[in-house]
């Protein structure tokens, strides 16, 4: 068993100009022995409204750990540390080396963004920490590449191909597209394309827009001359704000087909409740309300959404969400499944991780996330579901 590393102070440290941000360790677990859980996440740019979100998952996660004897059978503490790489490429690879060099985390919460995570590239997949990562980027979901990283949501072609399935199930043979230029959104673009084809639509038209939706009117402008049935939009940052508001005030109705950053928080708080009539948004099928995860293994298999929210409201000591929980969700379910892991081997070393989630399906609160050593599927297609975005109440679809 690896034994768990003592840090030797709780003040904010400063490496490589990225400061490190400790938080104070709750609960009754063995406070002279911790095991760090470091998150790199946007805090203060583009995405820092949403970059909070997966911070107070990864928070609330923990702390109900260390509440019930922390980790490994010596009580261990799990303790957050975190960065804010400020929506930067540079800034978040720096960020992954220096929690994996210097303050030589055993868990590490990879950047949301799939630019960032492209820029860092092989410094992620092997830096030698094993890393959650909420990033549709399709490349991630290859162990060859990024052997350590274990995404918990479906990939963007996964995605993508949903989509299309959704188009041709519902008689709208005739799709035009839009993708935000980040990594996902165009990984997404080419397997919807692809997968139109299989399924006989007809794609009228696509637009490729800057990842802070910028030009967003003037694509759906151009879209709206092909008179297409439905619209399917994939992005993974919070500019599909931008396209979901242009639709609206063109007063144009057509359906969309949306990747579940329609649902943010931010990008909610932009468009309003009206933006999302119309709209579809791809969700793992155990955030949907009254859905359960469609297996019983693991250490729970109740996808009790409405009992998280319950919680999750209390920890944030509000009454009201405006966005989903699916960001908060994501982040908690990859605390827990790290506790997990390392509770059901007694150990952090890397390969004892590795090889245990490798040959194990862990059951989270959103889904029974799918690894192998072949093939990291996260949320495989069969446990998403595509439900109307208007349902949205109080973070609950």
């Amino acid at each position: 068993m690896a034994a768990a590393g003592v840090l030797a102070g709780c003040s904010l440290q400063k490496h490589y100009g990225v400061p490190t941000h400790v938080v104070a360790v709750q609960g009754n677990c063995d406070k002279s022995r911790i095991v760090e859980l470091g998150a790199i996440l946007d805090l203060s740019g583009s995405e820092g409204r949403l970059g909070q979100e997966y911070l107070s998952g990864l928070e609330m996660a923990v702390h109900q750990i260390d509440s019930s004897n922390g980790v490994l059978k010596n009580r261990s503490c799990l303790e957050v540390l975190y960065k804010d790489d400020q929506g930067s490429t540079q800034v978040g690879d720096r960020a992954i080396l220096d929690m994996a060099d210097t303050e030589a985390a055993t868990f590490l919460a990879a950047p949301p963004e799939s630019a960032v995570i492209q820029f860092a590239g092989a410094d992620l997949g092997k830096a030698g920490v094993t890393a959650i990562s909420f990033s549709p980027l399709d490349e991630t979901y290859r162990p060859k590449g990024y052997p350590l990283t274990y995404p918990v949501v479906s990939s963007a072609s996964t995605q993508a191909g949903e989509m299309a399935s959704y188009a041709r199930s519902h008689h709208w043979s005739s799709v035009a597209v839009v993708a935000l230029a980040d990594p996902a959104g165009r990984d997404g673009l080419k397997a919807f394309l692809a997968d139109a084809a299989r399924k006989g639509l007809t794609v009228t038209g696509q637009e490729t827009i800057p990842p802070s939706g910028k030009g967003a009117a003037a694509a759906i402008g151009s879209l709206r001359s092909g008179n297409p049935a439905a619209v399917a939009v994939l992005a993974d940052t919070d500019g599909i704000a931008g396209v979901l508001s242009a639709r609206s005030q063109a007063g144009w109705s057509v359906p969309v087909l949306a990747t579940q950053a329609a649902v943010d928080g931010p990008v909610v708080a932009q468009i309003g409740a009206a933006g999302l009539n119309g709209v579809y948004v791809v969700v793992p099928a155990g955030a949907v309300t009254g859905s359960t995860s469609s297996s019983s293994s693991g250490p729970s298999a109740s996808g009790d959404v409405t009992s998280f929210r319950n919680q999750l409201l209390r920890w944030l000591h509000v009454s009201h969400l405006t966005g989903s929980i699916l960001p908060y969700a994501e982040a908690y379910d990859g605390a827990e499944m790290f506790a997990y892991v390392a509770n059901s081997v007694n150990s952090i070393h890397t390969g004892d991780i590795q090889t245990f989630l490798n040959n194990a399906n862990y059951q989270g609160l959103l889904a029974s996330y799918s690894y192998t050593a072949s093939s990291h599927s996260g949320v495989p297609g069969d446990q998403d579901a595509i439900v109307p975005a208007s349902r949205l109440n109080n973070g609950l679809l």
